[in-house]
């Protein structure tokens, strides 16, 4: 089921286009990643899509329904950092979410056990952790058992165990079938959590896919050989090569899917060249980030 359809959605400021004629299909379920650089256009595409921020042009649909001011009811979301305050309790900062919502109390025990912050419910703001304070955010965001769940760098500036309560968090939520839409600058958290990924650079999708489709490239090794030239030639001319970098008579190059070194080595002694130096690189989304934001 489709939950979000983005068509040609834009946003101009004066010169400066922050979105360019983003495409985009969301299906229910989903933890979806938005990545870029800064500047990308992640946080303007968030505030488009929650209509805190009015599109030049394009379109968006939720759950198949022009009626955004019933769907927005059925969407949790962090855009900014949430205002607490910080001398009265989790509860009774929660307490006053309901009021903004417009729903009774009652659920909010239900989203302090789900961020495990119900045991520090009567405690002050002020003495929560910064990723406590996190969780309180979120669990206010769940309030009202929405549908899909919106976070803006939700590990920003945390911890390493920080972080990893978030993503722990993220993932148990995800379980009880709420579709996440997160954008963030930590590409291991996002390979760690999402399921589906899009990569922007200055308003524009580069690629957008499964998190595995993606990381499913041929795979890349980095080779020295003395006779350079040579397998620089041996690269351009052969269809399962395709040379990414050279520098400093490093080549760096991806070889076909389900490769190996030794393959790779049979491969360059059939060709009369020796290695000095191999090594395959681990797929990572950081890695195929950082490639293609160079390339694109």
């Amino acid at each position: 089921m489709e939950i979000l359809k983005i068509n040609k959605l834009t946003k101009h400021y004066g010169k400066l286009t922050a979105v360019d004629k983003l495409e985009l299909s969301i299906d229910k379920g989903s933890i979806y990643g938005i990545l870029g650089p800064n500047g990308s256009g992640k946080t303007t595409t968030l505030g488009m899509i929650l209509n805190v921020i009015r599109p030049s042009s394009g379109s968006f649909t939720w759950f198949a329904d022009s009626d955004l001011n019933v769907n927005r009811q059925k969407i949790g979301a962090i855009i900014e950092t949430p205002i607490f305050y910080p001398y009265l309790s989790g509860q009774k900062n929660l307490e006053i979410f309901c009021k903004i919502k417009k729903i009774g109390y009652a659920d909010i025990d239900r989203v302090l056990n789900i961020v495990e912050l119900y045991e520090r419910r009567k405690d002050a703001f002020k003495t929560y952790s910064l990723g406590m304070k996190q969780r309180l955010a979120i669990a206010g965001a769940l309030l009202g058992e929405p549908e899909v769940l919106i976070l803006d760098e939700p590990t920003n500036g945390l911890d390493p165990q920080g972080i990893a309560e978030i993503r722990n968090l993220i993932i148990n939520i995800a379980k009880n079938g709420i579709t996440i839409i997160l954008a963030s600058h930590l590409l291991d958290e996002v390979q760690k959590v999402c399921s589906h990924v899009m990569i922007l650079k200055k308003g524009k999708k580069l690629i957008a896919g499964r998190v595995d489709d993606i990381l499913r490239e041929p795979d890349i090794f980095e080779v020295k050989v003395e006779e350079t030239e040579k397998l620089r030639e041996l690269i351009l001319n052969n269809s399962d090569l395709n040379l990414i970098q050279e520098h400093q008579g490093l080549f760096v190059f991806s070889y076909k899917e389900h490769s190996n070194g030794k393959d790779l080595n049979q491969f360059l002694i059939e060709n009369g060249l020796v290695a000095s130096h191999l090594q395959k690189q681990e797929k990572s989304l950081e890695s195929y980030f950082l490639n293609i934001i160079e390339h694109a």
